[in-house]
């Protein structure tokens, strides 16, 4: 990935132009994206253009629709990558039932994946280590939170009393806290 920024007429343009219609770039997937005046405000718009084009999103796109994209669009990369969420929890044939319903419940959504591992984890439901857990609760028994905000309140619940009191002082000074 290569930015470029520069003073008006110093010849980005050409320069881009001339690297990707090189013969040394022949093959190459080449994704372009430029950075709007009202996009200051957020550095990673260029990537998250690109990222767009690349797994061809448009914005009207629902979650379930954009998930689906961009898992294609990573799988065509190495199919390898199939078996990545089982990563987390391992492959033990008994968990195939609590990874559908992992799935299910968190949407796919990466951090309420992990997170929802986490909590099964500090809560007795699962047992091992990361990529090689063992499910020893039956499923009807598991306590898995409903929301990302249950998955941040337990486990602000489970903190020591002086943490937990010192992340209750820091949310009341505010976002930037020394």
């Amino acid at each position: 990935m290569a930015a470029i920024v520069g003073d008006a007429g110093v010849g980005k343009s050409l320069l881009v132009y001339e690297c990707v219609h090189s013969h040394q770039t022949q093959g190459w997937l080449v994704l372009e994206s430029a950075l709007v005046s009202y996009g200051k405000a957020t550095p990673y718009y260029p990537v998250l253009d690109l990222l767009r084009r690349y797994c061809h999103l448009e914005d009207h796109y629902d979650t379930r629709t954009v998930r689906t994209k961009v898992t294609g669009q990573i799988l065509t990369l190495d199919a390898a990558l199939q078996d990545t969420l089982q990563a987390l929890l391992g492959n033990d044939p008994s968990l195939a039932p609590l990874m559908r319903l992992l799935l299910a419940r968190t949407e796919s959504n990466p951090f309420f994946l992990e997170e929802s591992v986490r909590a099964l984890v500090e809560t007795g439901g699962l047992v091992g280590e990361p990529g090689a857990y063992r499910l020893v609760k039956p499923l009807d028994n598991l306590q898995m939170p409903a929301t990302v905000q249950a998955v941040l309140a337990a486990r602000i619940d489970r903190l020591p009393p002086e943490d937990k009191q010192l992340l209750q002082t820091a949310a009341v000074i505010g976002h930037e806290v020394p």
